[in-house]
């Protein structure tokens, strides 16, 4: 409610670029509204949807027709189900990586780097911190993410400085709601 349409519109701004991606993985796709996209946007695609919560697998296995989830896998689990992961042409992580602290953050983009073929996509959306009124307010989502989940994160990792320094190339970055939210996809080199 807080940030309005801003959290859907950032993540569907270059949903249109995995529209060529044939293997696609969403790392906690919750509730499948961006599944249900994704599947217009690219009508041959194959989904491993990976996602913690058994709630919201249900959720989204509802959400898409029974034609669609023939080219879905559900799988219920975390970041750490990716060793045992195939090599993919796409992998989105929306507001995923806010989840993690910087060491963390910077294993998980490595392994998510090692599933992803030589030139795929990395589509990231998330919030950043970069003014003092995004850190107060990023301050006080942490302390009700972790009252209301167990969320141990207390700060924001620098996300896009990780995902540079793994290696990628950033091809295109879309600001929201006052630029607190980015969304940018990323390219593997080869």
């Amino acid at each position: 409610m807080v940030y309005g349409s801003a959290i859907r519109k950032s993540q569907l701004v270059h949903l249109k670029e995995l529209k060529q991606s044939n293997e696609i993985l969403i790392l906690g796709g919750g509730t499948g509204w961006f599944l249900e996209e994704l599947l217009k946007v690219n009508s041959s695609a194959t989904v491993l949807y990976l996602e913690a919560s058994e709630k919201m697998i249900a959720m989204a296995k509802k959400k898409i027709s029974d034609a669609d989830s023939r080219r879905v896998s559900f799988v219920h689990g975390t970041e750490k189900a990716v060793f045992q992961i195939d090599h993919f042409d796409a992998v989105v992580i929306n507001f995923f990586a806010d989840m993690f602290p910087s060491d963390e953050l910077y294993q998980v983009i490595g392994r998510l780097r090692d599933v992803l073929k030589p030139g795929g996509r990395l589509l990231c959306t998330d919030f950043v911190n970069d003014t003092a009124w995004q850190a107060m307010l990023l301050r006080v989502m942490y302390i009700f993410f972790g009252m209301a989940t167990g969320l141990t994160t207390k700060r924001l990792a620098p996300w896009r400085s990780i995902i540079a320094e793994l290696g990628f190339k950033r091809l295109c970055s879309s600001a929201f709601w006052g630029s607190f939210i980015f969304s940018e996809l990323y390219k593997k080199p080869r």
